[in-house]
């Protein structure tokens, strides 16, 4: 089992982002139906902690394996902030299968309607967020005879499309199409054969 080491609250951070989000899921929570498991007393981790330990662990990298954000919600600016009380590695694994992501689906649609750009007034933040692109690579299955498309062996060939699109402009800024490289990966029909 891999150590984790101890995190301090001074290598954390994004402490008032996570107040905003607790503030307006909390609102979003009132319209949303509780799971019959949350009167239970024996709960200790609750929709808005869960929610948000795991927004916590987006904004602070260091928390990545959950076993490092359970050891962090020992800390007493956590508990404060993110969590109310720890959470235990069991509470959070349920948790899981326990809360649907419904309310925060709603949550995030009605703050991206908040962000539109013909409404943003602060034009330093439109300048900001104007080369906003996700990305996504594809992988697809090619010919047996196109070459370099040599995946894992000569039945296995795929390319990998990575494509830009602007989270703004609502459209596809830029498409490359690379050689899959793959190193010390078993075969998993399933990648090359869902498309």
């Amino acid at each position: 089992m891999k150590k984790i080491t101890k995190t301090e609250e001074r290598n954390l951070k994004r402490w008032c982002l996570i107040q905003e989000f607790r503030k307006s899921l909390t609102k979003e929570l009132e319209h949303h139906p509780k799971h019959p498991s949350e009167d239970d007393p024996r709960r200790k981790l609750h929709y808005l902690d869960y929610a948000s330990a795991i927004l916590f662990t987006l904004f602070n990298p260091v928390l990545k394996p959950m076993r490092g954000l359970c050891a962090a919600s020992e800390l007493k600016k956590v508990q404060e902030h993110v969590t109310f009380s720890k959470i235990s590695l069991g509470s959070f694994s349920e948790a899981q299968h326990v809360f649907d992501a419904d309310a925060l689906q709603k949550l995030v649609q009605k703050l991206t309607a908040k962000v539109q750009p013909d409404k943003l007034q602060n034009r330093s933040l439109l300048a900001a967020a104007k080369d906003l692109v996700a990305v996504d690579g594809s992988l697809f299955q090619t010919l047996t005879r196109v070459l370099w498309a040599d995946w894992l062996d000569e039945n296995h060939k795929a390319a990998k499309l990575h494509l830009g699109f602007s989270l703004l402009k609502e459209k596809a800024v830029n498409a490359v199409i690379t050689a899959v490289i793959v190193v010390n990966v078993k075969p998993c029909s399933k990648w090359y054969n869902q498309v």
